[in-house]
């Protein structure tokens, strides 16, 4: 059975947890979303590591569940965006995307030419979408973050502990699993 956005394709420039799960949810429903991931620099949850304190990968499997959740009804392709050759095929790819999602930093997607303006000469009908850490603007913009700054930061971690405990690492539906001491 056909998907709401099937016929509507992605190029997910993704890595670790909010860009891959919005390339998820549009996969879901059934669009044609192709993930790329860097030769030297594969997405960061296909590694053995915990996400919000919970394993990624179990002891008998071989991959990543957070990675294989992540990104499930997902094509995939390995590109060098940092190289001329790399981001060729990535342009050949976005001039019949309907979408492009990023979570990289807006700077480092103007380096590699994948920023809106260079990618709107290519394709104007483009929706561009890209999900910033800590926002568009502002002091911090162009700093990296991940899931537990951004929690630290908006006070999650704090409001989500123990009447009298300090902040603690909180996964999705849980309680705290660890106090931040």
């Amino acid at each position: 059975m056909a998907g709401i956005l099937d016929g509507i394709r992605v190029l997910d420039c993704t890595h670790a947890q909010v860009g891959p799960y919005a390339g998820q949810m549009l996969g879901d429903l059934g669009a044609d979303v192709i993930h790329v991931e860097g030769p030297g620099r594969p997405d960061t949850t296909r590694r053995d590591i915990s996400v919000h304190g919970l394993p990624v990968m179990m002891p008998h499997q071989r991959g990543s569940v957070f990675f294989d959740d992540h990104n499930r009804n997902k094509r995939a392709i390995t590109l060098d965006l940092t190289k001329d050759e790399g981001r060729a095929v990535a342009y050949d790819m976005l001039r019949q995307a309907d979408v492009f999602l990023s979570n990289f930093r807006a700077k480092a997607l103007a380096r590699m030419g994948l920023d809106y303006p260079s990618l709107r000469q290519l394709n104007a009908r483009l929706v561009y979408a890209r999900a910033s850490g800590l926002g568009p603007q502002g002091p911090d913009a162009e700093r990296a973050s991940i899931a537990f700054i951004v929690d630290a930061r908006s006070g999650w971690m704090m409001t989500a502990g123990e009447q009298g405990e300090g902040p603690c690492v909180v996964p999705v539906g849980a309680k705290c699993l660890w106090p931040v001491a």
